[in-house]
């Protein structure tokens, strides 16, 4: 069994930031191959790494009080908010056709958020070993919030359709095929940010 070791997640945790930085935020004169090559590369390793020392180090007291549900939420408003962000960022790459490398970093990026969030949630998996995932406060919480989440959606979609119904011809000419599919991904992200949101709120609120 492998035994924590600060080290050891020190030093995973800088492949990580590296791999992050090197895929997000490095200047344009990196070479594509380092960028995403090797950018990819250390946040793979960075990540599993990571989340091997971080699932088995001693729990707190903070997260044997905190309830999983809870976690999740507060994990996946992060992360729904991160993706939400980026691609309104990226609407200008996203519009242009054909589409071009570009787009093709905007997904190369995507997916580098998606392997984080899956390395984070597997790491959280682990560390809950055998406790209680779900209770009925829980289950309580998850309807409401999935209440607002569907209002969210029905908003959104029948703001969308009437934008696209009672607009003129001539002011939709930005509603190419991909950005319709943006579009309706966006609707999909804010009921989901929405509902995170909700979930993360109630329990903040019952804390209190």
């Amino acid at each position: 069994m492998t035994n924590y070791s600060p080290v050891w997640l020190g030093s995973s945790l800088v492949s990580l930031v590296a791999g992050l930085w090197l895929i997000f935020w490095s200047p344009e004169s990196v070479l594509p191959v380092l960028r995403y090559g090797l950018g990819s590369l250390l946040l793979a390793l960075g990540s599993s790494q990571s989340a091997i020392q971080l699932s088995v180090r001693r729990q707190t007291t903070l997260e044997r009080n905190t309830s999983p549900a809870e976690v999740n939420a507060w994990i996946s408003l992060l992360f729904m908010g991160a993706i939400t962000a980026y691609l309104l960022a990226s609407t200008s790459v996203l519009a242009s056709a054909p589409l071009g490398r570009d787009a093709g970093q905007v997904g190369v990026k995507l997916a580098a958020i998606l392997v984080f969030w899956i390395v984070i949630a597997a790491v959280l998996r682990g560390r809950r070993g055998n406790a209680v995932l779900e209770d009925e406060r829980d289950r309580a919480i998850d309807a409401q919030a999935e209440g607002w989440a569907r209002g969210a959606l029905t908003f959104c979609i029948i703001g969308l359709v009437a934008m696209l119904g009672f607009s003129p011809a001539e002011k939709l000419q930005w509603a190419t095929p991909t950005m319709l599919a943006c579009q309706l991904l966006f609707v999909l992200l804010w009921a989901s940010v929405i509902r995170n949101a909700v979930v993360a709120i109630m329990y903040w609120r019952d804390r209190r």
